[in-house]
């Protein structure tokens, strides 16, 4: 751990340094006037304004990122830190995951990013990264994790995951929700949910913990169950 974080926070330097050049190139407008940016490196592409970024550039950005000259994905990922805009956390994460030289490159940027986020869209989307197939390279893994722990100590997030669009955010909630007190209503609609994933991490949890006040609910939950191996699961919590 001593010996990666210099390396890293080189890494970041350089990023910001990146950034910082490139922010004189990719102009931000003044209050007062129309939007004003140069497009990107090889001056082919669209203008972007990092200020106010529109479906449009971050299309253009997250195209550049998938197909783009190794410039031109470096010039997209510092764009995108430089905007700070969320929108573009997934597109720099799927650049993270191509085994190049820049991974970790794209990975940081994301992390920038989500540095100016508020805790619980930040916790939401480095789960969703810890939880990627395939998976993010070991380094940018570890710095995930690092930053994962430093708002895991509140149980509002994983409460708030129980309910997110994500079945991944809501399996790793059930997980998560092992350790929360008053979870009770939370593992009730995920012992439910539509997804077999949510459904199984949810009873796993559960193996082993008192549910003496929720057993009728998850007896009837149980009944409905028609996956073999889950309702094994949901047994062993009964029994």
């Amino acid at each position: 751990m001593t010996d990666r974080r210099p390396v890293f926070g080189l890494a970041v330097l350089a990023l910001l340094i990146g950034a910082a050049v490139l922010a004189q190139t990719w102009v931000r407008p003044e209050p007062s006037e129309a939007p004003v940016v140069e497009p990107v490196l090889d001056d082919t592409g669209p203008s972007v304004d990092l200020e106010h970024p529109t479906e449009r550039d971050i299309a253009f950005l997250t195209e550049v990122l998938a197909t783009g000259t190794p410039e031109g994905r470096r010039s997209a990922a510092r764009a995108f830190a430089v905007s700070g805009d969320p929108r573009g956390v997934e597109p720099l994460f799927d650049a993270a995951t191509g085994g190049g030289e820049d991974d970790m490159l794209f990975c940081l940027a994301a992390l920038e990013i989500l540095r100016l986020q508020p805790a619980e869209l930040t916790w939401r989307e480095l789960v969703r990264a810890l939880e990627r197939v395939p998976p993010l390279p070991e380094a940018c893994r570890q710095e995930l994790r690092d930053r994962h722990g430093l708002i895991d100590g509140a149980d509002a997030p994983a409460l708030a995951g129980a309910e997110d669009p994500d079945p991944t955010v809501r399996a790793w909630s059930a997980r998560r929700l092992a350790d929360v007190v008053g979870a009770d209503d939370a593992y009730l609609a995920l012992v439910s949910d539509p997804s077999p994933a949510v459904r199984r991490a949810a009873w796993l949890a559960l193996v082993g913990r008192d549910t003496s006040a929720i057993r009728d609910e998850l007896s009837a939950a149980a009944e409905h169950e028609d996956d073999a191996a889950i309702l094994s699961l949901s047994a062993e919590v009964l029994r």
